[in-house]
């Protein structure tokens, strides 16, 4: 590993939502524990692949000391928006910084954001009742306009914005300096961080945020879901999902987010005591998806773990683990497993997934993980991947944990894959 340079980014300060609870403290025990936050959610009569999902509850925006010129325009955060906001306050209070602690114009955020929480599209729906006179009528442009104005929230559509939070936190945080919201399902929670660690090591912020947040659990979405076949059929909430293991059957959609913040590795230093972890490594690679899935293939996502690596000055025999994303997907599962099994031959390194406990959230998972990677670097400690019990035919070299593992090396490979054939990879090493 090469040596760390003090412009790296330093993760100072982290927040957590997920159905296993809020903040980190609460998640990471969750992991560890075993305990899931899946929850049976189906309705008498409901078709398989709509009894189970892993629902954060709303945290009705906990971000205290909101600025007044603010206030107005919380009010029109979607659900994972307010998610967003949530995770950000508590990285900023567990950092024991302000914003205010970098310029205006060197504090940078970049924001992967998912929000399907209106997707049933009923705001319409009483005032087209009212219109047709129950459902009875013919519905006419005039009769339905007057409904709407006083049956229709006027601002749905700022509330159904996929990216509501980024005006709100930035203008609360006062961040001027590099930005970007992030679209896209999956691995762009990891590229936010990506980012973020990019931006401070880069000399472009002295303190940079990333969040990933997804409110994923609608009914419509999650009908979707399973029409393509990507949401799990199960309907016990013990059972389901399963990453990386041979029965697996599909995802199960979660809401979730995570914030990570990061400082100059020597700023850091200069005030105390040092950080958890620092990202000493960041790729992206790209290609077609693989065929008849929502992922890269096995090839891209290797190859951006091997320029991570590189990046790092890492050899493949000095990781501690990898934190794979692994929902519980047939296909795209198993091409994670290669990827993995390309870049380690044969190594004994741990591998685990968060989402056979937490669901997978999608940029909230992505993000997640790579506070889980952090955490197990400040602990020691690698956590089960929950619901794994046999190994995928061909791939049982593999070494996809069963239980909490020890760290052997204090270095961590991220990996997400995208929906678009994208892939990330991130490496995180112990502060020392």
């Amino acid at each position: 590993m090469r040596n760390l340079d003090p412009r790296d980014a330093a993760l100072t300060g982290s927040g957590w939502a997920s159905s296993a609870g809020f903040g980190v403290s609460s998640t990471w025990s969750a992991l560890l524990g075993g305990r899931r936050g899946v929850r049976a959610v189906g309705q008498a009569g409901d078709p398989p692949g709509l009894m189970l999902a892993a629902p954060a509850e709303r945290p009705f925006l906990r971000v205290p000391a909101i600025p007044e010129e603010q206030e107005s325009q919380a009010k029109f955060l979607n659900s994972s928006g307010e998610l967003a906001a949530t995770v950000l306050r508590e990285a900023f209070e567990t950092a024991k910084v302000t914003a205010e602690s970098a310029p205006e114009t060197e504090r940078a955020i970049y924001i992967a954001q998912n929000d399907f929480s209106r997707s049933a599209c009923q705001d319409f729906r009483g005032a087209v009742v009212e219109a047709t006179k129950g459902l009875t009528a013919a519905l006419e442009a005039e009769a339905l306009n007057k409904a709407s104005l006083h049956g229709v929230n006027p601002f749905v559509l700022l509330e159904t914005l996929h990216n509501n939070a980024f005006s709100f936190v930035t203008a609360t945080f006062g961040i001027k300096g590099a930005n970007a919201t992030l679209g896209g399902y999956e691995g762009t929670g990891l590229a936010a961080v990506g980012h973020a660690a990019r931006a401070v090591r880069t000399g472009r912020a002295r303190l940079a945020a990333a969040v990933g947040a997804a409110s994923t659990t609608s009914r419509v979405l999650r009908y979707e879901l399973a029409v393509l076949g990507q949401h799990t059929r199960a309907t016990d909430p013990l059972s389901a999902p399963r990453p990386f293991d041979a029965a697996r059957d599909g995802l199960v959609a979660a809401d979730g987010a995570a914030a990570l913040l990061f400082e100059p590795l020597e700023r850091v230093r200069s005030r105390g005591p040092g950080p958890w972890a620092v990202v000493i490594g960041t790729a992206a690679a790209s290609g077609p998806p693989a065929p008849g899935t929502y992922s890269a293939d096995a090839e891209t996502i290797a190859q951006a773990a091997r320029a991570a690596l590189r990046d790092a000055g890492l050899r493949v025999g000095e990781l501690g683990g990898i934190v794979a994303a692994g929902s519980g997907r047939r296909a795209e599962d198993r091409l994670m497993l290669e990827a993995v099994d390309d870049i380690l031959s044969g190594l004994p390194v741990p591998v685990t997934s968060a989402c056979g406990a937490l669901g997978h959230a999608a940029s909230g998972t992505d993000a997640g993980h790579a506070l889980l990677a952090a955490l197990a670097l400040r602990e020691g400690l690698l956590p089960p991947t929950a619901g794994f019990e046999n190994a995928e035919p061909g791939l049982e070299r593999v070494n996809v944990t069963r239980v909490a593992t020890p760290l052997l090396e204090h270095t961590l490979l991220v990996l997400a894959s995208g929906q678009d054939g994208q892939a990330q990879a991130l490496v995180l090493a112990r502060a020392r």
